[in-house]
């Protein structure tokens, strides 16, 4: 053989064998990422096996780590203070008060238990199951209590704090005085936007918050519309000039 040949193969031969060890390099720290994340999973999914992971909230209360009993009680302790507080509404610093029996308000204790300690316990082992556990240190799950209130009473308590402060828009109109037309320009009025106050209020009763809903009544505007002041009080002036007569079933009368 030829000391050319012999030199070829030798470099193919560890060319081959360079290609075979990075690849080796590679697939040895990939199961090792593999082994460390497996490991990172066991150890942190049997710690809260009976406890609540963390990142579970219902508005600003954490259950971070209780158990299903201490989250049933907590639950518990939470309903018992919102029954007996009432919800302050302030539209734009008019205050009112919304009591829990005024609406029928009651929370269903084990439904939200259930809610609050099934995050990333699922009864099947699922790849969104496991996503929830992992991101868990890091990603907030914000839960809604499950409430039970009668929403004709809550929509009713509404307009009823609406309509001590609603200023409606004026339309536009025209009346005859005599024998003047006396005409009223259009204006904006002020009134509460009724279903964002009521998304509102069932946000605040299903997270447990007590703190003050203000809000601000939205412009309402007119639906007939007089136009140009100037212009039609010209065009008043106008007709002023020369005898109307205005008829009807009734009868006729002179305008001027």
């Amino acid at each position: 053989m030829k000391v050319e040949n012999v030199t070829a193969w030798t470099s193919r031969l560890r060319r081959l064998l360079t290609t075979k060890n990075q690849r080796v390099k590679w697939l040895s720290w990939a199961l090792l990422i593999l082994l460390v994340i497996v490991g990172y999973y066991l150890i942190f999914s049997l710690s809260y096996l009976n406890r609540v992971y963390p990142g579970v909230k219902i508005g600003s209360h954490t259950f971070s780590g209780l158990t299903k009993d201490q989250v049933r009680q907590s639950v518990i302790d939470l309903t018992k203070l919102q029954s007996t507080q009432a919800q302050t509404i302030s539209i734009d610093e008019t205050n009112f008060s919304l009591n829990p029996s005024d609406i029928e308000l009651s929370i269903d204790v084990e439904k939200t238990t259930d809610k609050i300690f099934e995050v990333g316990h699922a009864s099947t082992f699922t790849l969104s199951s496991v996503i929830d556990q992992l991101l868990s240190p890091i990603k907030q799950h914000r839960i809604y209590a499950v409430a039970n209130y009668d929403p004709q009473l809550l929509e009713a308590k509404v307009e009823e704090f609406a309509d001590q402060v609603d200023q409606k828009a004026e339309n536009a109109s025209g009346t005859i005085e005599e024998t003047q037309v006396i005409l009223t320009q259009e204006s904006d009025g002020l009134v509460v936007d009724r279903q964002n106050l009521l998304a509102t209020i069932h946000t605040r009763l299903v997270t447990f918050s007590t703190q003050v809903i203000a809000i601000r009544r939205q412009v309402d505007k007119p639906t007939i519309f007089l136009g140009d002041e100037d212009v039609v009080k010209a065009e008043v002036d106008r007709l002023s000039a020369h005898q109307q007569k205005m008829t009807s079933p009734t009868g006729s009368k002179e305008l001027s």
